[in-house]
């Protein structure tokens, strides 16, 4: 039995199909992983970019906070000074006898 050349080849031809069309379809699976992994690789990217600047206006907003409530408490530092200052002429102090012409500052300073 004498095999001939285009008998081998024709052999070879038809083992070697299937192997040649798993090649195929490997090299397609992995060509298209690889453009999955470009895809979220650029994705991946434009989130940390986000992510900083968020990280950054996040930083602002927590020093502005801060400002903003050191403001606050000076300012309620200056209401309670106003208002202690507007009551030291409500004092009515009982027991002591009112005389005429007298300097009520003198006498407060005095007690």
């Amino acid at each position: 039995m004498s095999l001939t050349e285009n008998s081998l080849e024709r052999i070879l031809d038809k083992k070697l199909k299937p192997l040649g069309e798993k090649i195929e379809g490997l090299v397609k699976s992995v060509e298209f992983i690889s453009s999955q992994y470009d895809e979220l690789l650029i994705k991946h990217q434009n989130m940390e970019a986000i992510n900083c600047e968020l990280q950054k206006e996040n930083e602002l907003l927590r020093n502005e906070v801060l400002d903003l409530q050191n403001q606050s408490e000076q300012m309620w530092d200056k209401v309670d000074d106003l208002e202690q200052y507007g009551r030291r002429d409500c004092l009515e102090i009982c027991g002591i006898p009112v005389q005429k012409d007298e300097n009520t500052d003198d006498l407060i300073i005095s007690i």
